[in-house]
């Protein structure tokens, strides 16, 4: 899901983000960490945040994996 244009939790629901939580997949979601507070409440699934960064060079990149 692009949440680039998401702004409130409202909105995530508006566009079915419950539905998704209920099919028992994988659910990519960027732009996350606007919805942190919101995610951390739903303690049935186990979120897994991927933070991809540029390095100096701006030739390799740093991942950073986390649970929430």
């Amino acid at each position: 899901i692009d949440a680039w244009r998401i702004q409130t939790v409202p909105e995530l629901e508006e566009i079915g983000f419950q539905r998704y939580l209920q099919q028992n997949a994988v659910i990519a979601l960027e732009w996350s960490e606007r919805f942190f507070s919101y995610l951390e409440k739903i303690k049935t699934i186990q979120f897994i945040s991927i933070q991809i960064e540029t390095t100096a060079t701006d030739l390799e990149r740093r991942i950073t994996l986390s649970t929430l």
